[in-house]
């Protein structure tokens, strides 16, 4: 028993010295890398992958050294792993890269909606301001209204920069609608932005300026070329009352001489008198009047020194004439420049013509040193055409010339006779002009008679022109 026991002893004692050869003891920390060591259960003597570093016997990557780890993300570490598109890392935050654009609008001049209806006008300057982090590509600024009042304006900016900004001036196309505005309005601006950031992704915004008008009728002398804008010749109504008021006569006018211009002048004025449009007093305001349209003054019948003269200016566009407008101190009135280049000045105020024409050289004279011929461009401040709401009844007059003979009475004996006749086919009183002239047989002018009548509506007139010559033979009429 006693040797049974010591050799069981012995063999268990040689296991064991069998095993410490087999399984050595690891010792982590002895800077040896044994064998059942590695980089995880003992980085301190096998040490860390690439990208890892060793902290408290612990593999840890180390955020920043350029190298991306397994770990290592855009959230925890966007100093190696980097950010999605559209985002950079600042201090090892992914921050939105994003242009922020700003408007700012600076208006040029306040004028009357007419004024910019005239023709594409530049009405201010959009500046647009980056205040983002990243640079704005492709920028498209539309400009709209609401109310419809101007078209759609689309403009191109280059591209900007963070804390940069840029200015470019908008021009404006304004529609019929803005001719409703008939007092001073501040109307709105849409302002939509279209651009990319750098890596070309789409951004939008949108803002809303202010834009301030005088109503359609406001009208400062200061810069009386403006009027031609009020002045419209091509308007439908302006050229049909021109046309049918004096039987087609003045539509040749241009073309005709000085004295067919001086008929149809007349033969104008005195259609307007005929049809009722009267002059009312209104005090003439050089910092800021009240015009009106001339199609405006023929459905109201009145109108203050401007709006006649206005009217009367348009009509004699509309058959060929130079119409100017003289401005004298706290007075507005009209006038041409006939075939000679003469200033013919028409007080447009006035009752008829002869006393238009008096009072017009008068006050031309009086004022010779101290007035204004404004000669209308409208290339510059082209006219309006103002929408009629309403339908505008007409005259309509046509003028029958008879044949030039002689006639015999007691007081003058034999004198030279032309009958006219003037009808009214119109629903509204107009007026008929003529003129005749007797020659003798060498062309030596022995006299000549003018005159105009009212034609009331659905009338005919006849009337004998007899100038006060008596005359037996070598004679000729001219009637017009």
């Amino acid at each position: 028993m006693f040797l049974l026991s010591i050799f069981l002893l012995s063999c268990a004692k040689s296991e064991e010295t069998q095993r410490k050869i087999i399984e050595p003891k690891l010792y982590c920390g002895d800077s040896k890398c044994t064998e059942g060591e590695n980089s995880q259960n003992c980085p301190k003597d096998c040490g860390c992958p690439s990208g890892y570093y060793l902290t408290d016997n612990v593999c840890s990557p180390k955020c920043g050294d350029g190298i991306k780890t397994n770990e290592e993300t855009s959230e925890n570490c966007c100093l190696d792993a980097g950010c999605s598109i559209g985002y950079e890392c600042e201090q090892n935050r992914c921050i939105e890269l994003k242009p922020e654009l700003n408007t700012n609008f600076q208006q040029s001049e306040t004028k009357a909606v007419t004024y910019f209806k005239a023709k594409e006008r530049v009405i201010g300057t959009l500046t647009i301001s980056n205040r983002g982090n990243s640079i704005a590509k492709n920028i498209k600024a539309k400009i709209s209204s609401s109310e419809g009042y101007f078209d759609d304006e689309i403009i191109n900016f280059e591209n900007t920069n963070e804390n940069d900004q840029q200015s470019k001036q908008i021009t404006l196309l304004f529609s019929d609608k803005a001719l409703d505005i008939s007092s001073k309005a501040d109307i709105k601006l849409n302002i939509e932005m279209d651009f990319q950031d750098k890596d070309n992704r789409d951004h939008s915004d949108s803002e809303t300026a202010t834009f301030t008008l005088m109503g359609k009728n406001f009208m400062s002398w200061f810069e009386p070329e403006e009027i031609a804008s009020w002045i419209t010749p091509n308007h439908p109504v302006i050229k049909e009352f021109a046309s049918k008021a004096t039987a087609g006569l003045a539509a040749d006018s241009s073309v005709g001489s000085v004295k067919s211009q001086e008929l149809a002048a007349r033969w104008l004025l005195e259609s307007m008198r005929a049809y009722g449009i009267r002059y009312v007093n209104d005090p003439f305001n050089k910092e800021g009047d009240y015009v009106q349209f001339p199609t405006e003054t023929l459905l109201n019948k009145a109108g203050d020194c401007e709006d006649n003269a206005v009217l009367y200016a348009s009509l004699m566009a509309a058959v060929g004439m130079e119409p100017v407008i003289i401005l004298t101190p706290g007075h507005a009135f009209a006038g041409y420049i006939n075939k000679e280049g003469e200033l013919v000045p028409v007080e447009t105020t006035s009752l008829d013509f002869d006393t238009a024409l008096a009072s017009g050289i008068n006050n031309v004279k009086q004022n010779q040193n101290n007035m204004q011929i404004i000669k209308l461009n409208w290339a510059n401040n082209p006219q309006v055409i103002l929408p009629v709401k309403q339908d505008l009844k007409l005259p309509s007059i046509t003028k029958n010339i008879g044949k030039c003979g002689i006639s015999f009475n007691f007081p003058d004996l034999f004198v030279a006779s032309v009958p006219i006749t003037f009808t009214n086919s119109g629903e509204v009183p107009g007026a008929g002009c003529a003129s005749v002239s007797i020659y003798e047989g060498g062309g030596v002018l022995r006299d000549e008679k003018i005159g105009c009548w009212v034609i009331q509506p659905s009338e005919t007139k006849k009337v004998t022109f007899q100038p006060d010559i008596s005359v037996f033979s070598g004679y000729y009429c001219d009637a017009k």
